[in-house]
């Protein structure tokens, strides 16, 4: 996806025009399904150059009774002080069509 973003102060539409050949966002994803039970995922993002990675894996229906899903997720800022961070997210579905989850980071 290639796109612009900005103007937010300016609602008419026909005064942001001139900005449909302008590009300032980039994002680029890609998943994987491991098995029935992983994904894995990354994505590219830049904004104005500020350059981020994130990758994530997924895995469901472990094989604990309290927990039923586990989700790892690093996030990399490539450009203008490069940092790194990661989360990890145990979480249990309480609805039948698992709309509604309960999770702990």
């Amino acid at each position: 996806m290639v796109g612009y973003v900005g103007d937010f102060l300016q609602p008419n539409t026909f005064a942001r025009l001139s900005r449909m050949d302008d590009e300032n966002y980039i994002q680029v994803l890609a998943t994987r399904k491991l098995r029935s039970t992983g994904d894995l995922s990354a994505e590219f993002d830049s904004i104005q150059s500020i350059r981020f990675t994130r990758e994530a894996f997924r895995w469901q229906k472990l094989p604990v009774p309290v927990v039923q899903d586990l989700t790892l997720e690093a996030l990399t800022r490539a450009s203008d002080n490069p940092t790194f961070g990661w989360s990890g997210t145990l979480s249990r579905a309480i609805d039948r069509k698992a709309r509604l989850r309960l999770g702990t980071l």
